[in-house]
């Protein structure tokens, strides 16, 4: 693949959360109840991806702060929809998970290094949580037209994010220092493009139905 057409997916991953954050502000998805959370995820996002690419254009700093700073942002958020979701208290065990996840990245250098072992651990607790929210679903036969529920395609999002982010972070070492492999990266901003495009999709709907 062409450098140039992976510049151009990595710079339109960055405002790809631009959609989503839109259509929530217009459809005020954050005043929701389970909702709010998609909402906020895909806010987080937008925010450091902008934040990362201006320290890094225009004053050459190094990102790693506000790089590091999203994986506490997102399994915050996540697992905080999941425990709405199944209308359990989620501030103890999103707190937890994400103050354990601080913990790690603080260790590992917070500003000197990638962390590598906050990012698997927080796609991990992330996979955990959709299969089982998906096992629930299944379990339970609540939804009789699954594509009409808000909800599930949230938790698809989140679930093909936290799964993709699991097996790119799982291979960021050969990918980052070889300039060989580096077009792989590709697929990590690809999903969250994909990621930010099905959570706008569902904040579209969620005034219409929003359904568990």
């Amino acid at each position: 693949m062409d450098f140039s057409i992976v510049f151009i997916i990595a710079k339109i991953s960055i405002f790809s959360g631009i959609p989503a954050v839109l259509i929530g502000l217009y459809r005020r998805s954050f005043n929701t109840a389970i909702i709010k959370w998609a909402f906020f995820y895909v806010l987080g996002s937008l925010v450091i991806d902008v934040a990362s690419n201006m320290l890094n254009a225009l004053f050459n700093l190094h990102n790693l702060i506000t790089i590091n700073s999203w994986q506490v942002i997102k399994i915050f958020t996540v697992t905080a929809f999941y425990y709405s979701l199944s209308g359990k208290k989620w501030k103890i065990p999103s707190l937890t998970f994400a103050s354990v996840v601080l913990v790690i990245i603080l260790l590992e250098g917070f500003t000197t290094k990638h962390s590598f072992y906050g990012n698997m651990l927080g796609t991990i607790i992330g996979i955990g949580l959709g299969f089982h929210y998906f096992y629930n679903l299944y379990k339970n036969e609540t939804e009789i037209f699954i594509e009409d529920s808000v909800t599930f395609w949230i938790a698809c999002a989140f679930f093909f994010n936290n799964a993709g982010s699991f097996f790119s972070y799982l291979l960021s070492q050969q990918i980052l220092t070889n300039s060989a492999t580096f077009e792989g990266w590709v697929v990590f901003v690809t999903i969250n493009i994909a990621t930010n495009f099905i959570i706008a999709f569902a904040l579209w709907k969620a005034p219409k139905t929003i359904t568990k």
